[in-house]
């Protein structure tokens, strides 16, 4: 084909002294063959065209064949092709509108203002000047600004921040290297930060200052508990869809000590994505996310940070899951609510009352300062609905012992805290306790099933937990108690499995202390140290249900207290002139309460009267009628929802036997 219009050309007249040879273009863009050699033409056409293109027709523009990049653009925008550039130009225009825009090695543009890329776009390294401000491009990589000659110490902060500007309407950001930082780098909607190989961004030595390794286009400065600075965001724009992924953000504090610095942050979102990222030696924290909803935090690593490895406050709808910490100074995974007061974000809908439905699962904690998985609501908010399981925590030690009593725990709670499902955890080599309940506001609606705890100083302490069940847990080998309750109400603490607790014979492995209305049933104890395996001390308000506790000590209660229940038999309160030594009730280890005895009255009884009355738990959930002996013979006694059994008729004076009557409440 070539030789035909060659051939063409000549019979038309053309004479070869029309290709002055004045360039040679070795290769064109395209689905074509490369031909050396071809002379630039030029004649009809505005400024030079270089032959490849004019013979051709192909699917590339050449930037060279026109006097203006301006006029190139326009001519492969006409023509529906791709421009290339192979030159440097100065004088850039504001829009590139080719269909696809190629720069070879050795084009640039290096003008001082702002070019929109409409089209497709392939760069080369140092493609860009560092003052050409992109936009619209859907793929970055900030060796196309700035040339990283030493990589991890160069300041490639310029670049990486122009690499995502460009992608202000969304793409990747791609990295491939080592490269060095001195201040944070803003990400905007719909941008993915990708990395290949050992990917790394790094804060240089000797940086200083407020340095997020990356943060949201939109990022607010965050608060936190003992932060004066408390956040705003109702007035706010969020972000949305921001992710990192397969790279390692070094804050280097030991080179960079005067920074404050953070691997990455940020606040009011909704869709964050962080996976595969290593977050290490911050100042401050791995990772923190504020008020944003649907944030996913996955198989990532937070090592050597000097406060939190991973912290979400008051997000919602987030899954923090399969990642691994050691070595922070702080909480290794923190999730909580309250380090903002604000108003809702009307925009993404963001609570102003709670964060919270989430889960926590399948992370490890090889050791660190303070707690493993720390749960904690502030300022009235609660941290609430949020799965943790599955988790493995060890070796955490003790920090600011004096205000944190968790601290030296594998997962703990503070106050504002509702409905978590604490369960199937491995808890062990802690220098406190496996797990840590903190006694303060809102402690309801807990499940905490299947952990062990293994070989901490404690098992578990669980203070101030309402209307909770923890059942299934194995506390083994624990160097004081296996597990303490403080302040528990209307709870059930059933089927636990203790043994081998405790270095000295003198305590229990199970002290129960202002603790009401709960059932504390079923749980075995062997091979414990402890002189006892259950003592409920003082505080207590006589209405916990003590049944088919088992264990190799020969009783299951010294009581402090209340002596009945060392028989599971507990006393009634009776109607006045109502009395009877032997009147008892008590719940089997099926939940159905009993009672026995021979309740009489000193005068004659009266219709309707009080009896006796039966606390909360022991209440049946309907009022119930029941058939008593009187003197052989039989007579009605009613038994109502407040506890109360009322005499009607017979003769009290001679005693009428309760045994025979049960329910279930």
């Amino acid at each position: 084909m070539f030789r035909y219009i060659i051939t063409m050309l000549m019979l038309l007249g053309v004479s070869s002294s029309v290709f002055a040879a004045t360039s040679t273009y070795d290769r064109f863009v395209g689905n074509h063959a490369k031909f050396k050699n071809v002379s630039s033409v030029s004649g009809q056409f505005s400024g030079t065209v270089y032959a490849a293109d004019a013979v051709f027709k192909g699917p590339s523009i050449d930037s060279r064949a026109y006097s203006t990049l301006a006029l190139a653009d326009a001519a492969a925008t006409s023509a529906g092709k791709q421009l290339v550039i192979s030159t440097v130009y100065t004088t850039v225009p504001a829009t590139l509108s080719a269909p696809a825009v190629k720069i070879l090695p050795g084009g640039k543009l290096n003008g001082s203002g702002t070019v929109a890329i409409t089209g497709a776009f392939e760069g080369s390294d140092g493609c860009f000047g560092a003052s050409q401000v992109v936009t619209g491009l859907k793929e970055a990589r900030p060796d196309w600004w700035a040339v990283n000659a030493i990589p991890g110490t160069t300041d490639m902060t310029v670049a990486l921040n122009r690499a995502a500007t460009a992608l202000s309407v969304g793409g990747e950001l791609l990295l491939s290297s080592t490269y060095g930082v001195s201040a944070s780098t803003k990400l905007y909607d719909h941008t993915a930060v990708v990395g290949f190989g050992n990917a790394t961004v790094r804060i240089i030595d000797g940086a200083v200052g407020s340095i997020n390794i990356f943060q949201n286009s939109n990022y607010t400065a965050y608060g936190g508990k003992g932060n004066p600075t408390v956040p705003d965001y109702s007035a706010k724009t969020p972000n949305y869809d921001i992710s990192l992924r397969d790279l390692t953000l070094d804050c280097n504090k030991a080179g960079a000590p005067g920074a404050t610095s953070n691997g990455f942050v940020f606040t009011l979102m909704d869709r964050v994505t962080i996976k595969n990222v290593t977050a290490v030696n911050a100042t401050q924290k791995g990772g923190y996310i504020q008020s944003s909803k649907n944030v996913s935090v996955t198989h990532n690593s937070f090592f050597n940070n000097n406060l939190n490895g991973f912290h979400g406050s008051d997000n919602t709808d987030f899954d923090v899951s399969y990642n691994t910490a050691n070595g922070n100074a702080d909480y290794a995974f923190e999730v909580g609510a309250g380090d903002t007061t604000s108003a809702a974000n009307a925009t993404i809908g963001m609570p102003t009352t709670y964060g919270g439905d989430g889960s926590v699962n399948d992370n490890t904690v090889l050791g660190g300062v303070s707690v493993g998985i720390y749960l904690r609501g502030f300022n009235s908010r609660y941290i609430q609905d949020v799965r943790v399981l599955r988790n493995t925590v060890k070796n955490m030690t003790e920090g600011n012992i004096g205000t944190d009593p968790s601290t030296g725990s594998g997962i703990a709670t503070s106050d504002y805290t509702k409905k978590l499902d604490i369960s199937d955890n491995k808890l062990h080599d802690n220098a406190n306790a496996g797990l840590y309940i903190f006694a303060g506001t809102g402690e309801s609606n807990y499940t905490i099933n299947n952990n062990t705890a293994r070989a901490n100083t404690h098992g578990m302490i669980l203070n101030g937990l309402t209307y909770s069940f923890v059942t299934g847990n194995k506390l083994i080998s624990n160097t004081s108690i296996g597990m303490k309750l403080n302040y528990l109400y209307a709870s059930n603490v059933s089927r636990n499995d203790f043994y081998g607790n405790g270095t000295v014979t003198v305590g229990s492995s199970m002290p129960v202390t202002n603790t009401q209305l709960s059932y504390i049933l079923a749980n075995t104890f062997k091979s414990e140290s402890h002189t006892a395996n259950i003592d409920e001390g003082a505080g207590n308000a006589s209405t916990n249900a003590y049944i088919g506790n088992v264990g190799d000590k020969g009783h299951d209660i010294i009581s402090g207290s209340i002596a009945a229940n060392r028989s599971n038999l507990l006393a009634p309160t009776f109607g006045t002139n109502y009395s009877g030594s032997n009147v008892k009730y008590y719940m089997d280890d099926g939940g159905v309460v009993h009672l026995q005895g021979v309740i009489t009255k000193t005068v004659a009884g009266v219709a309707y009267e009080t009896m006796l009355t039966l606390p909360v738990p022991y209440r049946p959930s309907i009022a119930m009628t029941f058939i008593a002996s009187n003197a052989d013979a039989p007579v009605p006694v009613k038994l109502n929802t407040t506890g109360i059994l009322e005499f009607r008729t017979g003769n009290a004076t001679t005693g009428i036997d309760l045994s025979g009557i049960s329910f279930r409440p």
